[in-house]
Parts: C-alpha cells; sequence; structure tokens
C-alpha cells in the first residue's frame, strides 16, 4: 500500500508534536533519528507521493509549528515553589533543634535570611528567584544542623576519652 500525503504527513507530524509537548523536547536526538530511519526505509514513489506539498500545506505546517512552540512555551512558565519552600523551613526548623544556632551560628543565619528572602520573593511572585532562595536556605539548614551534630558528637568524645584518662589516672594511683 502506498500511503498518502495526508497519512504521511500525519505519521511524521504526530510523533513530533506529541514527543515536544510531552518531553519539552529532550529526546530531540532520538525523534531524530526516527525521523531518519522513517526516510530511510521509503522508497523513491513513496517519498514523492509523500514529500509533494503545495504551499497551503506548508503554511499549514509551520502555523501549527508556531502554535505547538507557543503552548510548550506557554505551559513551561513557572509555578509557586511551595513544595520547596516547605521543605525548606523543616530544614531551618530541623537545624534550630539540632542548635545550628548555637554552634554553627553563621550558617543557621545565612539559611535564615535566605528562606526569609524566598518568603518575599514569593510574596512578589518571582518565583524563579524563590525557588533559587529556597534551595539555598535548605542546604545551607542542613550544613548549620550538620555542624551542629558534628561538634556535639566531638564534644561528647571529648568527654568520654577524659573520663577514660581519669579512670587510667585512678587505675594506676590504685595499683600503686
Amino acid at each position: 500500500m502506498i500511503p498518502t500525503k495526508r497519512w504521511a504527513a500525519r505519521k511524521l507530524a504526530t510523533p513530533f508534536f506529541l514527543t515536544t509537548l510531552k518531553n519539552g523536547c529532550n529526546h530531540s536526538r532520538q525523534l531524530l533519528q526516527r525521523v531518519c530511519s522513517m526516510f530511510n526505509s521509503m522508497d523513491e514513489k513513496t517519498m514523492k507521493n509523500t514529500y509533494l506539498l503545495n504551499s497551503n500545506q506548508v503554511m499549514h505546517r509551520v502555523g501549527m509549528a508556531v502554535a505547538a512552540v507557543m503552548l510548550v512555551a506557554g505551559c513551561a512558565s513557572t509555578s509557586a515553589p511551595t513544595e520547596q519552600m516547605a521543605v525548606s523551613r523543616a530544614a531551618v526548623s530541623n537545624a534550630l533543634a539540632a542548635g545550628g544556632n548555637q554552634f554553627a551560628p553563621v550558617q543557621f543565619k545565612s539559611a535564615s535570611d535566605k528562606l526569609a528572602a524566598a518568603e518575599r520573593a514569593m510574596a512578589d511572585k518571582d518565583y524563579e528567584l524563590a525557588l533559587r532562595l529556597a534551595e539555598q536556605a535548605e542546604v545551607d539548614a542542613r550544613l548549620a544542623a550538620e555542624m551542629a551534630r558534628s561538634i556535639k558528637a566531638q564534644r561528647a568524645a571529648d568527654a568520654l576519652q577524659d573520663d577514660i584518662r581519669v579512670l587510667r589516672q585512678e587505675i594506676e594511683r590504685q595499683s600503686k
């Protein structure tokens, strides 16, 4: 069966637009390989019937491509990063509970300041800035929490070493 012009155009255009809309052009390399393999698999008669387009068909396809690009661009707008804001607030709260304000004050203050700036950016509806600041606040808060835990563990280890030293001295003193 020799495909008609309309069938071939639909066969070529549909995967392209669906892939573009679904994946946001992330898989363009695979799409290009698929289209090239379709070209290679057609014989000359099929290609003549498939690729003869008049100017109306060309303009229609260009219009559809522009519409698809505009649709993808419209859907790509940044939404409010409410989930990241919640994660960042939890990280700052966790750092405070771990003693980050006492043992890692610089990192904790940085996290708190960035979280406050992210909340201001959210109020101003600058979602990209809010997302970036919230992610930075989360990282700073996690660093503050881990530094606090590390310092606490180091202090506990030092206290144990002191206790061991005192016990050894007591054992030596009693053995003499």
